[in-house]
């Protein structure tokens, strides 16, 4: 672990893991004034830049602890932060008046590749990704430089709120600076005018940003407190640690990513467990997996409970279909079986609606007859309804009518039955 002090000296310390006290492996020597960076070089990990407020810039060997290279007025002003290219082999380093310079850290090669100033305030944070350079700066404006055609590609418009922190998520769709005012600036890859989202929640400025995976992110703030949080959907998911009320003014994950080191103003570096993470993820896995078996126990269930009832309400119907035809067959007195078909049954329905109409007719032709002779008794005795002989056939009509009345149809025996 590099560390870089106020009174200009760089320290190395051995991390002994979980429980252990960290030992001082190097003091790297000092620079004239406070050492505001410290950085690895990430490909061997066998040289520490330094960079300081004296605005000078240094690389020294880890083995022996001597400087290799070294450029004493690298700026103009005091340099405030450092990131690497690997693809290009290049070191890059932001100064307190906006300037970006890049750097071939090889012994002999003291001037720099490539100068950029498009800021007008300090350079507060760079990142480096899929060859393009950000930069965050205290003039409230994002740049993002070409690295490889060594331009300017865009620059943001006034956020009005100073960026101080950045990193990059969603597989490189998704670049995140943290603000002043605490608010987290979601930039669309490609979309720099402008962020395209505003993750609001932390109440205090987010001067560190460290990536946990493509989907979350851990801030430190000024109000001392580290917090895991989910961008898009934006969500604060909890607080990893604390330094009390002490700002939170850089984070770093080890190289194995399971310890953070993060420092604040009391002085105090502090290291976090990351694998706590991994168990909170694990049993939400284990949850979600759960979850998905009780659903699918639930859909099984219910097709076979439904299979269950479909069954059982098909057996009924055709038990209750099957005693209503045996009801109707006997009813109807007929030889024939209540199973001789729907096109039987449908003729002898239409025999009896014909017949009953029939019965109708005769009846009401009896009762009028019957009125009439009624309102011909109190009158004269010549205006009778006729002669016995006449009437006989229609009282044997109505015995013949009664007769019939008396059989009743298929349907009214089964309602009977019923």
């Amino acid at each position: 672990m590099a560390l870089g002090l106020v009174d200009g000296r760089a320290l190395l310390y051995l991390y002994q893991g979980k429980g252990e006290t960290c030992t001082l492996h190097t003091d790297l020597g000092a620079h004239k004034e406070a050492c505001r960076a410290v950085l690895f070089e990430p490909t061997t990990g066998a040289r520490v830049y330094t960079a300081s407020s004296d605005k000078s810039i240094r690389a020294i060997d880890v083995a022996t602890g001597k400087v290799g290279w070294e450029v004493t007025d690298a700026h103009d002003e005091a340099v405030n932060c450092l990131t690497f290219w690997e693809e290009g082999g290049l070191l890059v380093s932001g100064d307190d008046i906006g300037g970006v310079k890049l750097w071939d850290c090889r012994e002999g090669r003291k001037k720099a590749v490539a100068s950029i100033q498009k800021h007008e305030d300090f350079i507060a944070d760079l990142l480096v990704h899929d060859g393009m350079l950000f930069g965050a700066s205290g003039d409230n404006t994002l740049s993002t430089y070409d690295l490889k055609q060594r331009k300017l590609v865009a620059r943001t418009m006034d956020q009005e709120d100073e960026l101080l922190s950045l990193s990059v998520l969603k597989h490189g769709k998704k670049v995140v600076a943290g603000t002043q005012s605490g608010v987290l600036l979601v930039y669309s890859w490609g979309e720099w005018l402008n962020c395209t989202d505003r993750f609001v929640g932390h109440p205090e400025t987010v001067e560190a940003l460290v990536k946990v995976d493509e989907e979350t992110l851990l801030t430190g703030s000024s109000d001392g407190l580290i917090r895991l949080c989910s961008v898009l959907p934006n969500k604060l998911l909890g607080v990893l640690g604390s330094h009390e009320d002490f700002p939170v003014e850089r984070m770093k994950m080890g190289w194995d990513r399971r310890v953070l080191a993060s420092i604040a103003h009391d002085s105090v570096v502090r290291f976090w467990d990351m694998s706590i993470l991994e168990d909170d993820n694990e049993e939400e896995e284990e949850e979600e997996e759960g979850e998905e078996e009780e659903e699918e126990e639930e859909e099984v269930s219910e097709v076979k409970s439904g299979g269950r009832k479909k069954g059982a309400a098909a057996v009924a119907a055709a038990m209750a279909k099957k005693e209503k035809e045996e009801k109707e067959g006997g009813a109807g007195g007929s030889s024939s079986s209540s199973s001789s078909g729907s096109d039987d049954e449908d003729e002898e329905e239409d025999e009896e609606d014909k017949e009953e109409g029939e019965e109708g007719e005769e009846d009401k032709e009896e009762d009028e007859g019957e009125e009439w002779g009624d309102d011909d008794a109190g009158g004269d005795s010549d205006r009778s309804s006729g002669s016995e002989e006449e009437q006989e056939p229609k009282r044997k009509g109505g015995q013949q009518q009664g007769n019939k009345k008396l059989r009743m149809t298929p349907a009214e025996s089964f309602f009977k039955d019923l």
